[in-house]
């Protein structure tokens, strides 16, 4: 699991990289790798602002359609993160693509099934209602969800006490 530092530094670092709109979904997510390699652009809502990653990502799935135009069947599967053609990504390919990109980055090595456990622990830690957190991830129940994801991450403990030491302290609420 990431702190929310490795995370972005990650990020950063892929923020050129063909795959970095994959690489951001499971970040913001939590989803699973065939969650997210088994997208279709119909199961996908453009309307919130935390999609502008995949609103970028659909340009340049377009311009690979133009650039590919006899070898890309559109009709294929409309996936949103297929290779150049439009065929579907071999989940372990993408799998060993993350490991090298994660090397580059200079940050820990987890497994990609552990940006999962990254983005709950970080929206946990962000204040994220639980119900929500454990919506957003399939799971059958909040406790699973906080047993499971609920880590707590470096300097938590120091900024829980703080803000429960200015409430003591006479602000109000």
């Amino acid at each position: 699991m990431w702190t929310p530092a490795q995370a972005h530094r990650f990020l950063e670092s892929v923020a050129n990289d063909p795959d970095a709109a994959l690489w951001r979904f499971y970040l913001a997510t939590g989803c699973r790798r065939g969650e997210a390699l088994g997208l279709r652009w119909s199961d996908v809502d453009l309307d919130p602002g935390s999609v502008d990653a995949l609103r970028r990502h659909r340009v340049v799935h377009a311009e690979r359609k133009l650039a590919h135009k006899g070898d890309y069947d559109p009709d294929q599967q409309h996936l949103v993160f297929a290779k150049a053609d439009g065929s579907p990504h071999h989940p372990k390919r993408v799998s060993a693509r993350f490991v090298r990109r994660v090397a580059r980055a200079r940050v820990p090595t987890p497994r990609l099934h552990d940006l999962r456990h990254t983005a709950a622990s970080i929206m946990l830690a962000c204040g994220e209602l639980p119900r929500v957190v454990q919506e957003r991830l399939g799971h059958s129940t909040v406790a699973f969800t906080l047993d499971r994801y609920q880590k707590v991450l470096p300097g938590a403990q120091a900024e829980a006490a703080a803000r429960y030491a200015q409430l003591l302290d006479g602000a109000e609420g």
